[in-house]
């Protein structure tokens, strides 16, 4: 998740706080939720220059009870598969990229 906020009058700040993704000043942070669509976790904030591989490491993300066989679902992008804890799936979805279309095997339900 990132959270737009105005420009500071520091410089030094300014170049914490400025998200190449998004191209403005964020701040940023992770939520968890749920296959059902509860909220499972919710990170501080952090600055918007950080990555979100180093949210996950520093928002205690990865102290959740995991049981062997949980998947966690993530953006692309999201390079945690080495710090996830032993037994975690991670889940990226497809994306289209230049196809209008998505392929048949991107169309099939996860399995385990």
């Amino acid at each position: 998740m990132e959270v737009r906020c105005q420009m500071p009058n520091s410089l030094h700040l300014n170049g914490k706080l400025f998200s190449n993704y998004k191209h403005h000043t964020t701040f940023k942070g992770l939520i968890g939720i749920s296959p059902g669509g509860a909220v499972t976790f919710i990170s501080q904030l952090y600055t918007g220059s950080i990555s979100d591989r180093e949210i996950v490491i520093r928002s205690g993300f990865l102290k959740l009870p995991f049981q062997n066989d949980d998947s966690v679902m993530a953006d692309k992008g999201f390079k945690i598969e080495d710090v996830l804890p032993i037994g975690v799936l991670l889940n990226i979805p497809p994306f289209l990229g230049q196809s209008s279309q998505m392929s048949t095997k991107d169309n099939e339900p996860l399995t385990k």
